[in-house]
C-alpha cells in the first residue's frame, strides 16, 4: 500500500483524552488496490502485527 505519510489533526479522538493516543488508518476499502489486500487474513495480521509494535516501541522509549 502506498505509504500516505503522517499527518496531524485535532481530532477529537485524539485531543480529548488523557492519555497518548494515535488514529491509525490501514487502508481504504472503497480502494481498489486496499480492498484486495485488507481482504487478506495474513495482511490484517501483519499490519495489526506492526501497530502493536510501534506501540510496544513507544512504550519501552517513553518510561518515566
Amino acid at each position: 500500500m502506498r505509504d500516505r505519510g503522517v499527518k496531524r489533526a485535532r481530532f477529537y479522538v485524539l485531543v480529548r483524552t488523557a492519555m497518548p493516543a494515535v488514529l491509525v488508518e490501514v487502508g481504504f476499502v472503497t480502494g481498489q488496490e486496499d480492498a484486495i489486500r485488507l481482504s487478506d487474513p495474513a495482511i490484517r495480521t501483519q499490519m495489526a502485527r506492526a501497530i502493536v509494535q510501534g506501540i510496544l516501541d513507544y512504550l519501552a522509549n517513553n518510561q518515566p
